[in-house]
């Protein structure tokens, strides 16, 4: 199992931060993932960072290596044991109203990125398919945006960072379980994106999972999802 990260920050960062995610959220839907089985390809993102930063393959005028990232997503398309997760933040609210809608920012990634990704497979082997390319370009969708998911994580930061341990805390305190419905989080706190890697550690992946919204969303389609199900190796197991 080969899997690649795509985020939309600083490629370095954003991957450490996505591969400690995906890799607690794995767990969660399979306990017996073995992380020592798979291979997880760290320097795609930096390859193909000009494009993904600041999701800059929306702009009108595409970045030099579009074409490149939109092949390399075809590729992987036909393979069965490789898959993208790709980090794009919602840039907006999770609404209890109304249920899960597709973002702005997806529905953009549809337009721009799917149908060149479509241009690039009618010369392979598998024919395009969008319900099927979500099942290997595996979004992780966080609203507002990932600070969402990691502050719940502050406890972690509880010694080797004081100041934003008590920043988050009392965060918490005032907002409850309710970050997905705080337009620009990290805007909201001191602490910002400035330890992000660190509340990224031993992700609490089924905690999260319990306050439901945008991460709960997310893991369910994991579940859901027979292809990757399917190439996660897994532990053997002695009877």
């Amino acid at each position: 199992m080969n899997i690649y990260f795509f985020g939309e920050d600083s490629p370095t960062k954003s991957v450490h931060i996505l591969k400690n995610i995906v890799i607690k959220s794995l767990h969660c839907i399979e306990p017996l993932f073995n992380p020592s089985d798979a291979e997880f390809n760290i320097n795609s993102s930096n390859f193909f960072g000009l494009t993904l930063q600041g999701n800059h393959w929306k702009q009108k005028k595409p970045t030099s290596n579009f074409d490149d990232l939109c092949s390399f997503i075809a590729d992987i398309y036909q393979n069965d044991d490789e898959f993208i997760f790709w980090h794009i933040d919602a840039d907006t609210t999770w609404s209890n109203d109304a249920g899960y809608q597709l973002s702005k920012n997806i529905l953009q990634l549809e337009e721009i990125v799917f149908k060149k990704v479509e241009a690039f497979s009618n010369s392979k082997k598998k024919a395009f398919n969008k319900d099927e390319l979500y099942k290997k370009l595996i979004l992780v969708e966080p609203f507002y945006s990932i600070e969402s998911w990691l502050y719940e994580n502050y406890e972690i930061v509880r010694d080797s960072h004081k100041p934003h341990y008590e920043a988050l805390k009392k965060f918490k305190e005032k907002h409850g379980d309710t970050f997905d419905l705080i337009s620009q989080v990290k805007e909201k706190t001191s602490v910002k994106d400035e330890i992000n890697i660190e509340l990224s550690n031993n992700f609490p992946s089924s905690r999260i999972n319990q306050i439901g919204m945008s991460y709960s969303l997310f893991l369910s389609l994991l579940k859901e999802n027979l292809p990757l199900n399917e190439a996660i190796p897994k532990r053997q197991t002695l009877f």
